[in-house]
């Protein structure tokens, strides 16, 4: 038998979350989990341009958590029976974070000002990463206001970022790309 990637369910436009319940691809809970999609193909992108082995385990392990934190978006609980959803982000998950974040940053130069997104191309494109976690991290607390999520989802999304400014400016460092300053012309 042959099998196809469409359903034809999606056509009027809704989607199915974890369990199978059914929302309007518009949703808050939806747009969050597109926003954190879009994220992590672009962290697909750095993978396959860049050819340094330990920054690209380090990416693929945040790309495997952001499923980890896709699957919590996508399981909106039942509120007559609230219970943890099977995949949550959890403090150990920040703490990662900042500990690469720490590790990677001890490499840069402290900054005096603020720096144009840009460079080598692997740091172009982790500004880029760090420009979709923050979309990302907008469409996840408009989620969290109508539908509370564990408070370690924010903070592990705005470390994300964070991560992502620090990667960027090693790669630069890395690559001999000096960072330049705006003009505010």
């Amino acid at each position: 038998m042959k099998s196809t990637i469409y359903t034809r369910k999606g056509d009027q436009g809704t989607t199915a979350l974890f369990g199978g319940q059914r929302t309007d691809k518009n949703d808050a809970r939806v747009e969050a989990l597109g926003a954190v999609d879009e994220l992590n193909a672009s962290i697909g992108i750095v993978v396959s341009m860049s050819t340094q082995q330990a920054t690209n385990e380090l990416l693929q392990t945040i790309q495997h958590q952001l499923f980890t934190f896709q699957a919590m978006l996508a399981n909106p609980g039942d509120p007559k029976n609230p219970t943890k959803p099977p995949h949550v982000i959890k403090q150990s998950h920040i703490d990662f974070l900042e500990k690469q974040c720490d590790a990677f940053d001890t490499c840069n130069k402290k900054l005096s000002s603020f720096i144009l997104p840009g460079g080598h191309p692997i740091a172009a494109h982790l500004q880029y990463c760090r420009v979709l976690t923050r979309k990302a991290e907008r469409r996840i607390i408009s989620l969290h206001r109508q539908s509370p999520l564990v408070p370690e989802s924010i903070a592990y999304i705005n470390r994300l970022s964070d991560l992502f400014f620090v990667l960027a400016r090693y790669m630069n460092r890395l690559h001999g790309v000096s960072e330049d300053s705006p003009r505010y012309q």
